[in-house]
């Protein structure tokens, strides 16, 4: 639908049926629309007939869709091949074209998780993923990016994100480099207690 239309201008696209809980960010370009999303090939958590699956469900890949609106057509292509949920991006490139994408991730290591295992970040113009991987008995949460400063290019900044740390039964926050995601935390909050994870998270400066 144009961005100042109506339910009448809405223009339906035909694709492989998939399921997709959250986008990484979308925008137009040249007469086509570009969408960055973690797709799933079923709906996960619900569908199974057992809920205490939970985690074990959640294997969605970044895909892009690239609507051509003119050709009424899709196309679809992977950009990862390992799982990633709760996506993220430097907000003030939100409905415009981009370059830095994050998510939480599970990169595989062998042993079995109940989680994502890394904080991911993806330089979708270089099609580079880095990661920054915690420990086998802890998992991640949902990345958010802080911007360094309100005038400092995409992608110059921090990510926070909730670690749970299963050999302790607590949780801390990371704040690591954005650009650096794989070295060393710039800092750790560590919490005495467990902190449960929620679908979504925002840290920002007051007014």
């Amino acid at each position: 639908m144009p961005r100042n239309g109506g339910s009448k201008d809405v223009v339906w696209f035909t694709a492989d049926p998939c399921y997709v809980f959250h986008p990484m960010n979308a925008y137009s370009a040249g007469g086509r629309i570009v969408a960055d999303v973690c797709r799933y090939a079923r709906l996960p958590l619900f569908d199974a007939g057992d809920p205490a699956r939970g985690m074990e469900d959640l294997t969605a890949k970044l895909t892009r869709w690239t609507l051509d609106l003119a050709g009424g057509t899709v196309k679809e292509e992977p950009l990862d091949e390992i799982s990633t949920e709760f996506p993220r991006l430097d907000e003030r490139r939100s409905g415009l074209a981009y370059r830095h994408g994050y998510a939480a991730g599970l990169v595989p290591r062998g042993e079995r998780v109940s989680g994502f295992n890394a904080i991911v970040h993806y330089d979708l113009t270089s099609g580079r993923r880095r990661a920054h991987v915690v420990a086998e008995s802890d998992a991640v949460g949902e990345p958010v990016f802080v911007p360094r400063g309100p005038g400092d290019r995409e992608g110059e900044g921090f990510l926070l994100a909730t670690v749970y740390r299963g050999a302790e039964l607590r949780s801390d926050l990371l704040i690591l480099d954005a650009e650096n995601v794989e070295a060393a935390p710039l800092a750790t909050v560590k919490l005495p207690h467990r902190v449960p994870f929620g679908f979504h998270g925002n840290w920002g400066q007051g007014i």
